[in-house]
């Protein structure tokens, strides 16, 4: 069986990427793998916005990071709890897939764990 040194698990904090999540980090602790969550923000949740509330754009962009900080955070502290040794967070201003494709490659990660929610999710928040 091929050991795995660095582990990414993608999350968009739907319960299919919480699952995988699970399995990750499974994986990283009987591995002693690194295990590095990764998000993407989304930015349809920026363009929504009316344009007259645009002042206001850089505290809300600000809000919103912190709380998804926040959140990944608590996500690291609970793989950590669970006995992963060697865990990150990579909070990313893009949720294209190009975005997600790059930091694979540039990082060479063994492994790339992500929930079997498909594209549609975020789309489904525009409705």
């Amino acid at each position: 069986m091929k050991t795995f040194s660095q582990i990414l698990s993608a999350l968009d904090f739907s319960e299919p990427s919480f699952t995988a999540l699970d399995r990750a980090g499974l994986i990283a602790r009987e591995q002693s793998a690194g295990l590095i969550l990764f998000h993407g923000m989304n930015a349809v949740l920026f363009k929504s916005w009316p344009r007259g509330f645009d002042p206001l754009m850089p505290e809300l962009d600000s809000s919103i990071k912190s709380e998804l900080r926040e959140k990944m955070s608590q996500l690291s502290n609970q793989q950590h709890a669970q006995g992963c040794m060697n865990v990150s967070t990579v909070l990313a201003d893009s949720s294209s897939v190009e975005t997600l494709v790059y930091s694979v490659k540039s990082h060479h990660f063994d492994l790339v764990v992500a929930g079997a929610h498909g594209s549609c999710y975020y789309r489904d928040l525009e409705t």
